[in-house]
């Protein structure tokens, strides 16, 4: 009897660990296709991921977020918007499997970007409310999220740049993200990790250094 319960208990953590790895497996194989700019197949991996670990947020998360940032190098707007659609339809069913999760309000936003930089006009207005709600819930659910942060300042600084505002402020705001960046620890390898490269980047166009100092040291929310 002994050898039997011993069998099965080895049974269900090998089957565990299979079932770990394999997911382990198809994510690393999904995240070297997008650095190969194999986009599509990418997607169909995570999709196909997402059918399997039915419980598991990340596969529909970074499908979405897949499907979001590829749109802005396309030019066919009609592509862009069903692409757009997936992108929201995945971001549901990840907040469906982990609701009031800061990272998925993050995509969200991000997604609602993508939709505003598609079609200003349309969009512009009717999203900028929702959009800014949106980060700011999930600087709420976590105050520590780089990504919540220096996504809600890029957005306030378009409006800035639209109306013809000082970016001065907005730049300041957003170098001190640099920080969370630094500090910022991911769950595991396939959790959200994103976001300090392109940071870097439109810090550049501030005309500002990013070199570390006392700015970069801390973000304070009121």
């Amino acid at each position: 009897m002994i050898r039997l319960v011993t069998a099965i208990v080895f049974f269900l953590v090998s089957q565990i660990s299979f079932s770990q790895t394999k997911f382990e497996q198809g994510m690393q194989q999904a995240f070297k296709l997008m650095a190969e700019n194999k986009n599509e197949e990418a997607a169909n991996t995570f999709e196909r991921i997402a059918q399997v670990e039915t419980d598991n947020w990340l596969p529909y998360y970074n499908l979405a977020l897949l499907k979001a940032r590829t749109t802005f190098e396309m030019k066919d707007k009609t592509k862009v918007a069903a692409e757009l659609k997936a992108a929201e339809t995945y971001a549901e069913k990840a907040d469906d499997i982990s609701p009031d999760n800061s990272e998925i309000y993050v995509l969200k936003a991000f997604i609602n970007v993508a939709k505003i930089v598609m079609d200003p006009m349309t969009y512009g207005a009717s999203l900028t409310p929702a959009t800014i709600d949106l980060y700011q819930k999930a600087i709420r659910l976590n105050n520590e999220n780089p990504r919540a942060h220096s996504g809600l300042v890029e957005f306030e600084m378009g409006g800035a740049r639209y109306f013809g505002q000082d970016l001065a402020p907005h730049c300041k705001r957003l170098k001190a993200t640099i920080a969370l960046y630094e500090n910022f620890k991911p769950e595991s390898d396939f959790h959200p990790n994103w976001g300090r490269e392109w940071v870097l980047e439109v810090l550049k166009t501030c005309g500002s250094s990013v070199e570390t100092d006392e700015d970069t040291k801390a973000v304070v929310i009121t």
